[in-house]
């Protein structure tokens, strides 16, 4: 995951936790990039009318833009580490997966809210570097097999993601940009739900 993707991260969940006022410098250490990285980040949502710039700091006022920015950037599927079919339901390798995991993409979503507006039929998830083994140990136990995958495994570094992920969920807009990432007809239906949950992300006339 690039480092940019952190500073896009690092706005949206503001915004999503009510935040009206950012600052590069806080940005810059929080995400541990340069300011460098932070102000062409920040120059390029000005550009785009997404942001407004005063002082050392700027406010957000379109984060509908910032949100669709970044999504279609994401590349989810050049990140993923490992992939396997699992012969069971989506339902079953959430429940048993270990708690290493981090769900993203439409388990995120389902596992945050309760909510599944389409079927799915695959599960995406982060593991942070260094528990390798114990995803090892796991399909050990759940035997992978010849079919189409369902589970796709991301292993990371990427800190901010880990920090800010909660009760093993990513942030919601990871789960959005994930699944606009993921692509197909179920994933329709979980972005505008998200967007419909999140009215702070939807586009305002």
């Amino acid at each position: 995951m690039r480092k940019e993707e952190r500073i896009l991260r690092e706005i949206l969940t503001g915004i999503k936790e009510g935040k009206e006022r950012f600052f590069q410098k806080d940005i810059s250490k929080v995400c541990n990039v340069s300011i460098g990285l932070v102000n062409k980040v920040i120059k390029k949502l000005e550009f785009q009318g997404s942001v407004q710039r005063g002082g050392r700091g700027f406010s957000v006022i379109d984060a509908n833009k910032i949100l669709f920015y970044w999504a279609t950037k994401r590349r989810i599927k050049e990140e993923v580490s490992e992939k396997y079919y699992i012969k069971s339901s989506v339902e079953n390798i959430e429940k048993t997966l270990p708690n290493c995991v981090i769900f993203t993409a439409f388990s995120g979503w389902r596992l945050l809210t309760g909510r599944v507006p389409a079927d799915y039929r695959e599960v995406y998830v982060f593991v942070p570097k260094g528990s390798e083994e114990v995803m090892r140990l796991w399909l050990k136990g759940n035997k992978p097999s010849k079919g189409p995958e369902n589970l796709f495994i991301i292993y990371t570094d990427d800190e901010h993601l880990i920090k800010n992920s909660k009760k093993n969920i990513v942030p919601v807009p990871q789960i959005f940009v994930d699944l606009y990432s993921v692509g197909g007809i179920s994933s329709k239906y979980f972005l505008n739900d998200i967007l419909e949950v999140n009215p702070e992300f939807k586009f305002e006339v």
